[in-house]
């Protein structure tokens, strides 16, 4: 499993987007962060052997100094926290992306609503790597809840054009780094101007 460090390095190396993401070691960072994050902060561990964070309250949005080193030294009661990941706050649609390497078929990419949603209703769609622009549209438009992406009822309509973007990238890093057997980017959080990788798993 990758930690945060070595999952930054790859995203940056491959294009894809990660939310402004800082990892500390000590509350009293806060003062070089604060140059590049402004409130509300996410706060999340740093722990790559603990899968779903919120089950074990290990994300929190706090909204000043003073909730920040509450949260900080809560979250640094964790076992097996590398530290405190500080995160710009975005607002949008939670989107999954990920990939899956098959032993018969190699990678295989994967697209769908993202946090809880997609145990829930399991609404996602699936390519074999390497894709294209038009393999990459027909993903995202082959969901159910494409209508809900695509403005339905008055809602924003996001960027897919970002979203193409990120499996495409998605599926040249998985052509060419094959030690890598799983990515799951979840969420993404998406919204009319920018998707942004907030949450990643590299095994």
């Amino acid at each position: 499993m990758f930690n945060f460090s070595q999952t930054k390095k790859i995203l940056d190396q491959y294009k894809i987007p990660l939310a402004k993401s800082f990892l500390l070691k000590s509350d009293n960072q806060l003062g070089y962060i604060k140059k590049y994050l402004s409130w509300p902060i996410i706060m999340k561990i740093s722990n790559p052997k603990i899968i779903h964070k919120t089950e074990v309250r290990g994300v929190a949005k706090v909204n000043n100094e003073q909730e920040f080193k509450d949260k900080f030294n809560q979250l640094s009661q964790i076992k097996g926290n590398e530290g405190i990941v500080a995160q710009q706050f975005i607002q949008g649609m939670e989107i999954i992306i990920g990939m899956k390497r098959d032993a018969q078929f190699g990678p295989v990419l994967m697209f769908g609503l993202g946090g809880i949603f997609v145990e829930l209703f399991k609404d996602v769609s699936f390519r074999i790597a390497p894709i294209k622009i038009k393999e990459a549209k027909k993903m995202i438009r082959e969901i159910k809840s494409y209508p809900i992406l695509n403005g339905y009822r008055s809602q924003e309509k996001i960027n897919t054009n970002q979203l193409v973007k990120i499996l495409l990238n998605l599926s040249n890093l998985s052509l060419r780094e094959k030690a890598i057997n799983q990515i799951d980017f979840n969420p993404i959080i998406v919204n009319s101007k920018k998707a942004l990788v907030v949450d990643a798993k590299i095994i």
